[in-house]
C-alpha cells in the first residue's frame, strides 16, 4: 500500500492585513505580557511559537 502526501500551499501571512479590532483583540486578551505590563510576545507569530514551544514540551516522547 502506498501513502499519498497532500501538499498545501500556505497563504502568505503579509498578504492578508490584521484588522486593528482583531490586532486589539489580541493585545488585550492573548499577548503575553510581564508583570509590569511590558510585551512578552513581539507579535502574533510570536505567541505562536511560544504556545507550540510549550504544548510540544509536555508530549510524550518515545523512549
Amino acid at each position: 500500500m502506498s501513502t499519498a502526501r497532500a501538499t498545501t500551499t500556505l497563504p502568505d501571512a503579509a498578504a492578508i492585513p490584521l484588522q486593528p479590532a482583531s490586532f486589539d483583540i489580541w493585545d488585550k486578551k492573548y499577548r503575553l505580557k510581564s508583570k509590569q505590563g511590558a510585551a512578552v510576545d513581539a507579535d502574533i507569530d510570536a505567541s505562536y511559537q511560544r504556545i507550540a514551544r510549550a504544548l510540544s514540551e509536555v508530549e510524550a516522547t518515545p523512549e
